[in-house]
């Protein structure tokens, strides 16, 4: 295995750039002033066999010669690879990928094996880490809600999860950072509550439909919302009743303002016709998600 050669590799591109820098500070730092560094690009100027004779050349008046290539093992022709191999005694050759190589690729794949390889990938661990580090370092804490919204969003994307943080950041120094403005900004598409909708059944029939119509479009399957909405019913029903021991005591105080907005006639009606239209989807006279998501919001509007 060459003890010259070393490629940094993966999607979590700010990990990549950190331990670059701190492997080139301390590489600097064991050899002093004798120390020359090249970095190399994939441009219109690059080819790979300039790289491979500047590799075989050994420094003027220097102990030794860092070459930093980035972003070129994927765009050549993989024949040259072997040759890679062949490096001066004098030089070190790092190469910074901001991909995960496909080791499939036969050339490439024997490269990998002959050298030192460290992979950077990006999961949820590390996208909390890198959202922690920017607020340490910018002096600004974002809510727990949003930080848990950027990690499962962009874990996949570190440079993507870098600048959308630091966005964020720049923005709640000098503004709230509400709701709104975080999807605003980031882009994420905001998943609808299911709790929300739940809650205005029998209180607010505009903001029912319009909170249905933003949940079958986020999710169209309606049987989801069915069931739901039968659970819910049936809990309403239960604390109408007095009928809470096999409640929770949070969903009893949660659902008791709405339970007590309502009279059991019209509780008992509207999940009569919900189970009716459940029984329905199960027997087939209902027959497709729109048939079924129609017949929902059918009795939303006239029972509610």
């Amino acid at each position: 295995m060459s003890q010259n050669i070393f490629i940094f590799h993966g999607d979590n591109i700010p990990a990549i750039i950190n331990e670059s820098q701190t492997w080139i500070e301390k590489f600097k730092a064991k050899y002093k002033d004798d120390f020359d560094i090249q970095i190399v690009e994939n441009n219109k100027d690059f080819h790979i066999q300039k790289l491979i004779l500047e590799s075989q050349t050994v420094p003027f008046l220097c102990q030794k010669k860092l070459i930093i290539a980035k972003n070129i093992l994927d765009k050549f022709e993989k024949e040259y690879l072997p040759k890679l191999l062949k490096v001066a005694d004098s030089t070190i050759l790092l190469f910074i990928e901001h991909q995960r190589l496909k080791k499939t690729d036969k050339q490439l794949s024997k490269l990998l094996k002959s050298v030192e390889v460290k992979q950077f990938d990006s999961n949820k661990q590390s996208a909390t880490k890198i959202i922690e580090n920017l607020s340490r370092e910018h002096s600004t804490n974002l809510a727990t809600k949003y930080k848990t919204q950027l990690s499962s969003n962009f874990e996949k994307d570190a440079y993507k999860l870098t600048n959308t943080t630091l966005q964020l950041i720049a923005y709640s120094k000098e503004n709230q950072l509400t709701d709104e403005i975080f999807y605003k900004l980031t882009d994420i598409k905001q998943t609808p509550n299911i709790f929300a909708f739940l809650d205005t059944l029998f209180v607010n029939k505009q903001k029912t439909l319009q909170l249905y119509k933003q949940l079958s479009d986020h999710d169209p399957d309606p049987y989801k919302l069915l069931y739901m909405i039968i659970w819910h019913l049936k809990t309403l029903s239960q604390i109408k009743s007095g009928s809470t021991e096999n409640l929770k005591p949070f969903i009893v105080q949660k659902h008791s303002r709405t339970a007590k907005k309502i009279s059991q006639t019209q509780l008992n009606a509207i999940l009569s016709h919900i189970l009716k239209i459940d029984q329905q989807s199960k027997t087939g006279l209902i027959n497709t998600n729109d048939e079924l998501s129609g017949a929902i919001q059918m009795a939303l509007f006239q029972m509610t």
